[in-house]
């Protein structure tokens, strides 16, 4: 949003400029990102759009539209990438459910809104799920999530200053508004 602040309209360039940036700033929010996730899906749709929407003469909708299957392809390949998805013959969640607001978002887009958008053509469809326990150690059960408000706010200070708090946290935000979410 803040690389869109402020215009009424924004061409493709600038929302591909916009969503770049916001896949950048979530996996810089991350203490340890990791590939096969939504952040994965998040890189590869980002600048599948860029190059679509980047292209002399290029129509927004079809960038969106072919961007879309970008992410669907790297959905599909989540579980190559992560170990515990293979294992339980599943694709990541979070990046599922981001490729679900992609097409939400086109559904918008195209009017077609009226009715159930969850139908044919997304990336996955499970035969069989199992659910297992994960092999880890939680040390610390309980979360704890504040937003910071002000002016000139170090989003990468922050996230030095509370990283011994937890073993499992994110720091997003801008110079004015950060949250922090640690557990």
């Amino acid at each position: 949003a803040s690389r869109l602040e402020w215009r009424r309209r924004a061409s493709g360039a600038g929302l591909a400029e916009a969503v770049t940036r916001a896949s950048e700033a979530a996996q810089a929010a991350l203490a340890r990102p990791r590939e096969g996730t939504i952040l994965t899906v998040m890189r590869v749709w980002a600048s599948a759009f860029r190059s679509a929407a980047g292209r002399e003469g290029s129509d927004l909708l079809e960038a969106f539209r072919s961007s879309l299957e970008s992410a669907r392809e790297a959905l599909a390949r989540t579980p190559d990438q992560l170990r515990e998805l293979a294992r339980a013959g599943v694709v990541d969640a979070g990046a599922q459910g981001f490729v679900y607001f992609l097409e939400g978002m086109l559904h918008f887009a195209e009017g077609r809104l009226a009715g159930s958008v969850i139908g044919d053509g997304h990336a996955t469809a499970l035969v069989h799920a199992s659910v297992e326990e994960a092999p880890q150690e939680i040390g610390l059960r309980f979360c704890t999530e504040c937003m910071i408000e002000g002016e000139g706010l170090d989003v990468a200070g922050v996230r030095d200053a509370v990283s011994a708090l937890g073993d499992s946290l994110v720091v997003a935000g801008s110079p004015r508004r950060i949250r922090v979410h640690v557990h």
